[in-house]
């Protein structure tokens, strides 16, 4: 289906007790049900996953799925008078204000530019993403993550933030000021979603940067 409009809409729907518009995709790995390239007003979003930024591998070093990375500065735009890219490394020290979230996948850049009938077939390819190359960063929602129990077992709940190993999540440091407990500010990747009780392992994270 397609609608196109010189002065207001060009798809309108409106259901009187349902959706009013739908879309699905049958690709597997489900890029995308819905797609453009414009600004998106919405009342409420209601989400099973997470929120992801592109961003590009600004380091000297490959990025998986699950690295947690930092943010390293800012790239050249896409396309004349565009939006600067985020630029993005992994991160080399524990309970840095650097976080900036954990690696989700590769992203084909050329989506960006592509008409949804001209999307890439591979728009998440697999492999890691090597310096210059894009990717998707999550920085807010659930999310897969390399975690270390070095800084102390991990329970559902507990505050993480990037570990003393390179691209590793841990439990975050605790300060305390007048008696009271705290983590250091900016420190915060998230909170864990399942427990770790010693060693390294991916364990799903809930990411709040804090």
């Amino acid at each position: 289906m397609r609608g196109q409009s010189t002065n207001g809409y060009g798809v309108y729907g409106l259901g009187s007790n349902g959706i009013g518009v739908g879309g699905a995709t049958l690709a597997t790995n489900h890029n995308y049900g819905f797609y453009t390239t414009d600004n998106l007003y919405s009342l409420n979003i209601h989400l099973l996953g997470a929120e992801m930024q592109v961003v590009q591998n600004g380091g000297e070093t490959l990025l998986e799925s699950g690295d947690v990375v930092a943010f390293s500065g800012m790239g050249a735009p896409l396309e004349a008078g565009g939006q600067p890219v985020i630029q993005v490394a992994s991160v080399d020290a524990a309970n840095s204000t650097a976080v900036a979230g954990v690696v989700y996948s590769r992203y084909n850049v050329a989506a960006l530019a592509a008409t949804a009938e001209a999307l890439p077939a591979a728009i998440t390819p697999e492999g890691a993403a090597a310096p210059g190359d894009f990717l998707l960063v999550v920085v807010r929602g659930p999310v897969q993550v390399k975690a270390s129990a070095l800084a102390g077992a991990l329970a559902a709940g507990d505050l993480v933030s990037s570990a003393g190993i390179t691209g590793f999540a841990a439990k975050s440091a605790e300060v305390t000021a007048s008696g009271v407990p705290s983590t250091l500010p900016g420190t915060v990747l998230g909170k864990a979603l399942e427990p770790l009780a010693d060693g390294e392992a991916r364990i799903y994270i809930y990411v709040t940067l804090q």
